[in-house]
């Protein structure tokens, strides 16, 4: 029978455990990777995302160093993530976002030089309070932004990503 809380009589204290191994980040982002390797290894099949990050890896490719493998490997997961979020689900109705030259995002060939300016008017379409990141995004790449921000980007991402039908279907066939 389930019990309150303040009425356990018998509680046990919780065991102190360590700190996480290599853990490069901060505790705040590196909850942001956590639950961003945990949604690419329970979705990632369905949505056709391929190579799936580690904790280790994705921490890599988020922090700010001079490797380019690891630069190329964040663009490569944005680039993948962010066209099947711009699909399904999609903008909000009224918040269908268009770049400088009156292109919808979706027409927009996702590149290197375009990805940028895609990812910040997502952003905004889809709700993302960051303002920080968005101020940034007006003159820094996406991939120079601080190791929080750039997890904090997949992180919203991968949350509207749940909305997918994809998601939705194969959550209800389960």
């Amino acid at each position: 029978k389930p019990v309150e809380d303040m009425e356990i009589t018998d509680s046990k204290t919780l065991p102190d455990l360590p700190r996480f191994k290599n853990c490069a980040v901060t505790e705040d982002t590196f909850s942001d990777v956590l639950m961003i390797v945990e949604f690419l290894h329970a979705f990632g099949e369905i949505l056709k995302i391929e190579n799936i990050p580690t904790v280790n890896r994705l921490q890599c490719a988020i922090l700010n160093t001079n490797n380019e493998e690891d630069r190329q490997y964040f663009i490569q997961m944005v680039m993948q993530l962010l066209p099947v979020a711009m699909r399904d689900p999609g903008f909000p109705q009224s918040k269908t976002p268009k770049n400088a030259i009156g292109q919808t995002l979706t027409a927009v060939a996702l590149s290197e030089k375009t990805l940028t300016e895609v990812v910040r008017l997502y952003q905004i379409a889809t709700g993302w309070t960051d303002e920080e990141s968005l101020i940034a995004m007006q003159t820094t790449p996406v991939w120079a932004l601080k190791p929080s921000q750039k997890a904090s980007l997949l992180g919203h991402i991968c949350n509207e990503l749940l909305g997918t039908t994809m998601l939705s279907n194969k959550l209800e066939d389960t």
